[in-house]
C-alpha cells in the first residue's frame, strides 16, 4: 500500500523553466558568451545549478570563469528566480486530493535548498508539503540519499512511496532508492528518455497522475 508521494520540482511541480532561461542568457551576454536555446537550456537542466553552468558555458571553459560565472548566476536567478514560476495545471489540486486520501507528499529537488523552500511557500498554498528537500549537504540525485532522507523524515519505507518527476535523473533516483517511478511528459525531457531511464508509467496531465497514483 503506497502511504506518500516524492515530487520533483523543477518541470514536476512548477514551470520553472523562463526565469531559468532569463537568468542563464542574461549571465551568458554579460559574460561574453553564445547565448543557448531553449533545446540546449532545456538539456542542461535538472542536474544542480552549478552543474547547469557548467553545461551552458562554451567547451574548455577553465575552472575560474565557471566559477566567475556561477556565482553570478546564483545571484541574479536568487533575485529573479520566481518572477514567472508558476505551478502546472491541476497541479495544485491533485495534491490536495492525495492529502485529503491521507497520503504524504514532499518535494525532493536539485535546486538548492532555500530557493525551494522559498518557491514552494510562494507558489503553492500553505500546509500542501509535509517538507521540501533541495540541494545543501546531500549528494543529488541520483543518488537515493536525499529520496530516503525524505522518506524516513515522514516515516514511511522506501517500497511506500512513490516518486514524480519529468527526467531521467527523477527515475534513476526512485529506481536507486526502491521506489517506483513515475514520469511526467510535460517537462523538460522527452518521454523517450524517460522510458529509456526506466519509467514504465508515464502521465501527461494532472488527471493522469491522478488516475496512476490513486487509481
Amino acid at each position: 500500500m503506497y502511504k506518500a508521494v516524492l515530487f520533483d520540482l523543477d518541470g514536476t511541480l512548477a514551470d520553472t523553466f523562463g526565469d531559468i532561461s532569463n537568468a542563464a542568457n542574461t549571465l551568458l551576454a554579460r559574460f561574453n558568451y553564445p547565448l543557448r536555446s531553449r533545446e540546449e537550456l532545456l538539456a542542461a537542466i535538472s542536474f544542480g545549478r552549478r552543474e547547469f553552468v557548467e553545461r551552458i558555458l562554451p567547451e574548455g571553459t577553465d575552472e575560474e570563469q565557471i566559477q566567475q560565472v556561477f556565482t553570478a548566476y546564483a545571484e541574479y536567478y536568487g533575485i529573479h528566480f520566481m518572477d514567472t514560476t508558476r505551478p502546472y495545471d491541476g497541479i495544485v489540486e491533485l495534491i490536495q486530493k492525495l492529502r485529503a486520501k491521507g497520503y504524504r507528499t514532499a518535494v525532493v529537488t536539485n535546486k538548492a535548498h532555500p530557493n525551494a523552500v522559498q518557491m514552494i511557500g510562494h507558489i503553492f498554498p500553505a500546509g500542501l508539503f509535509d517538507g521540501v528537500w533541495g540541494l545543501s549537504t546531500l549528494p543529488p540525485k541520483p543518488d537515493p540519499t536525499i529520496a530516503h532522507t525524505a522518506a524516513n523524515a515522514l516515516g514511511v519505507l522506501p517500497e511506500e512511496c512513490f516518486f514524480i518527476g519529468d527526467s531521467e535523473l527523477d527515475v534513476r533516483t526512485a529506481l536507486n532508492a526502491g521506489m517506483p517511478p513515475v514520469g511526467v511528459s510535460w517537462g523538460y525531457r522527452p518521454v523517450e528518455i524517460l522510458r529509456e531511464a526506466g519509467a514504465t508509467l508515464i502521465a501527461n496531465d494532472a488527471r493522469e497522475l491522478e488516475a496512476i497514483l490513486m487509481g
